[in-house]
C-alpha cells in the first residue's frame, strides 16, 4: 500500500514539473509596508485557494488585463511602465480595503524588480508612519486574505513567506 502511494506522489511531481511555467499576466506589482518606527512589516496570510496559498505575502497582483502567460513572454512590460505603481495601488485597495491614511508616493523609499523570462513583478517598499499604521483599518475586498499581521522584522524568518516577499527582503534596504 505504501509503495503505491509513493508511486502516485512521484507521478504527480513529474506531471507538475513537465508543465510549462505560467504567470497570471505579463507583469505584476505589489507594495510592502514597513513601519520603521517599530520595525514591523505588514504581511497578509494568503487564502488557501490562491497561488502560493497559505504563505505570508504583501498586497499585489497583475498589472495587465491578459491572463495566464506561458514563459517566455515575448512582449514584456517596460521596467518603468506606470502600470506598476497604479496596479500596486489598486491591489492594496482590493486586498487591504483601502490605501493607508496619509498615503503618499513620497513614502516609497525602494523598489525591487523580479524577472523571469519576460514576466516582471515590481514591489514598492513603503515607509508607513506609526500613527498612520494604527489608524489603518484593514479588510479584504476580494477574499484573498485570511489574516493581517504586523510582523517584527526579526521574526520574519519564522513564517512561511511567499517567494516574492523573500525576494524583496533580500534585495531591499530595511
Amino acid at each position: 500500500m505504501g509503495l503505491q502511494i509513493l508511486r502516485t506522489y512521484i507521478r504527480k511531481l513529474i506531471i507538475e514539473a513537465a508543465k510549462p511555467k505560467q504567470y497570471w499576466g505579463r507583469g505584476g506589482a505589489g507594495m510592502m509596508f514597513i513601519c520603521r518606527e517599530d520595525n514591523t512589516v505588514l504581511l497578509l496570510h494568503r487564502a488557501d485557494w490562491v497561488a502560493q496559498g497559505g504563505t505570508w505575502g504583501v498586497p499585489g497582483g497583475s498589472v495587465t488585463e491578459d491572463q495566464w502567460f506561458t514563459l517566455p513572454i515575448e512582449e514584456p512590460v517596460s521596467d518603468d511602465d506606470p502600470l506598476f505603481l497604479s496596479g500596486a495601488r489598486r491591489e492594496v485597495q482590493e486586498e487591504c480595503g483601502s490605501l493607508p491614511p496619509g498615503f503618499s508616493t513620497s513614502n516609497i523609499f525602494d523598489e525591487t524588480l523580479f524577472e523571469d523570462q519576460g514576466f516582471k513583478y515590481k514591489t514598492f517598499v513603503y515607509d508607513i508612519g506609526l500613527a498612520d499604521k494604527e489608524k489603518w483599518e484593514l479588510g479584504s475586498l476580494d477574499g484573498e486574505t485570511q489574516e493581517y499581521r504586523w510582523v517584527p522584522i526579526q521574526e520574519l524568518s519564522q513564517l512561511p513567506l511567499h517567494f516574492g516577499v523573500e525576494f524583496t527582503l533580500r534585495n531591499t534596504s530595511l
